[in-house]
């Protein structure tokens, strides 16, 4: 397979690097540094199958993902929730706990992916990336080294200025409280010193790549590697193809959880609409099922940001009480209300959508096969001798293997379709609990965001409570679907389990 054997030149990975270049403004990191590890982890792709190191890398950067998505939802709700005296306070907490969580996960992964390049090197003979450069260490370990520097130097400046912030906090009473009015220089003055430092790390790391571009024989050695392992193990590509459209519908349905913010949702609908729709067509399986659960996901994600627009612009303009004292009002609430109705149906058809494409997925490719039987079909495929003289005996004993490889091919054929029925199944059950999950947790969203807004008084008044099981069923719902999704890729690597 000659079109996998093509040079593999780490762009992807050195551009992810290059989101760790910024500094923290007050927190908030401008260019998010999951960004850069998703971008790292998609440029090991290939080189991560041939390399024990950068597999490791790999892993180490998918960690360092997760735990800084669940620092940037920490953020948004401490920005989101809470008094202005303890905001200082939450937010300092919250920069202390991201700073130790990159020491621990940011700094193991980069020296496993350095660690990768002088391994490669070593293998591939790319002298200019191991040999000694300006004393006993290579390039490789020079970069490595400024690269740990530059880390620790941009955690520890951005978070200075929070400990001056620290000081409005409402349960401190000292004379630092003054220093709060130069907490913008503060971190001007951070972002500044962190800002030329990490010029200084990018040229290095440019003029680093560069290095690495030059050494064709690195590139096509570990190209050629991977398109041997590829045509070792047949199944790879089954594997990786539905590995990353189970991630994507993954994502799609963890952004689906709603968590509002003056009204706007913070993890907007289109967007996992548009997760969702990318995941739809990347399954190996018929078109119908991919087109319908595709288009579902396209109308899901316009109506739902429709939808959402009008739930916006009639909080903003009316109250609850206008409804039934304005028709324009009423007019608006009705119009808002059919939308959320659609948008509701919309899920619906797009889940029932989702699930049959799954089970598609499973038929097609779940299961074990238990062995391949190469030799038994070559000696059942060998043509019948003739009945003569001598020959007799020999013709004899090669019909009864004949016979013997057929019953044996026929009770492979019979286990192989109750063990496909069975599995079937199984999973049958899941889908559809994993069906009343997601219903349960799209009608709580829908009365939530809708019915609330009717007047009245007494029981009505107790949907203001929703949200909280509203928000519980969208994360349950999206933990159910991403164990379904886990349980069928890992029937998809049983199936190449003798490969």
């Amino acid at each position: 397979m000659k079109r996998y054997a093509r040079p593999v030149r780490f762009g992807m990975v050195f551009f992810g690097l290059c989101f760790f270049f910024n500094p923290y403004i007050a927190v908030i990191d401008v260019l998010p540094d999951f960004i850069g590890c998703l971008l790292i982890c998609l440029g090991l792709f290939r080189v991560s199958s041939v390399s024990g190191d950068m597999r490791e890398a790999r892993k180490a950067f998918f960690k360092l993902a997760a735990v800084d998505v669940i620092k940037n939802l920490s953020l948004l709700v401490i920005l989101g929730m809470g008094s202005n005296a303890e905001k200082p306070t939450a937010l300092l907490l919250a920069a202390f706990a991201a700073a130790v969580g990159e020491f621990i996960f940011l700094i193991p992964a980069v020296r496993c992916l350095f660690d990768g390049f002088s391994s490669l090197a070593y293998t591939y003979d790319a002298d200019a990336l191991y040999r000694g450069y300006k004393g006993t260490r290579s390039r490789t370990e020079h970069l490595t080294r400024f690269t740990l520097i530059f880390l620790f130097f941009r955690e520890l400046i951005c978070l200075l200025p929070e400990f001056a912030a620290l000081t409005t906090s409402s349960y401190i009473d000292s004379g630092l409280r003054n220093l709060y009015g130069y907490i913008g220089l503060l971190r001007g003055v951070a972002c500044v010193l962190v800002g030329v430092l990490g010029i200084v790390w990018l040229v290095r790391l440019l003029g680093y790549y560069r290095l690495v571009r030059r050494e064709n024989a690195l590139q096509e050695g570990i190209g050629a590697a991977y398109a041997a392992y590829y045509e070792a193990h047949p199944g790879i590509a089954v594997q990786r193809r539905h590995g990353g459209a189970f991630l994507l519908l993954f994502a799609g349905g963890l952004l689906l959880t709603d968590f509002y913010l003056d009204f706007k949702n913070v993890f907007p609908d289109i967007l996992a609409g548009a997760l969702l729709l990318a995941g739809a067509l990347l399954p190996s399986v018929a078109r119908k099922y991919r087109f319908r659960a595709a288009i579902a996901a396209g109308v899901y994600a316009i109506l739902s940001a429709v939808s959402t627009e009008f739930s916006y612009n009639f909080a903003n303009c009316y109250s609850a009480g206008e409804i039934e004292r304005s028709a324009e009002a009423a007019a608006a609430y009705r119009l808002m209300w059919l939308m959320a109705l659609a948008e509701f149906i919309a899920f619906l058809v797009l889940l029932v959508c989702l699930l049959l494409l799954l089970r598609a997925v499973i038929q097609e490719w779940a299961g074990y096969r238990p062995e391949h039987p190469a030799n038994t079909d070559e000696e059942a495929d060998e043509p019948v001798l003739q009945k003569s003289g001598q020959d007799a005996t020999s013709y004899s004993r090669k019909n009864r293997f004949k016979r013997e490889a057929a019953q044996q091919k026929k009770e492979r054929s019979r286990f192989e379709t109750r063990y496909q029925h069975n599995l079937l199944g199984e999973f049958d059950g899941q889908l559809i609990r994993c069906f009343l999950f997601g219903f349960v947790s799209a009608l709580l969203s829908f009365l939530y965001d809708y019915i609330k807004e009717l007047p009245g008084r007494g029981i009505l008044h107790l949907l203001e409570f929703l949200w909280v099981f509203d928000f519980c069923a969208a994360l349950v719902f999206a933990f159910v679907l991403g164990a379904l999704l886990s349980a069928i890729y890992k029937e998809i690597k049983n199936r190449y389990i003798y490969d």
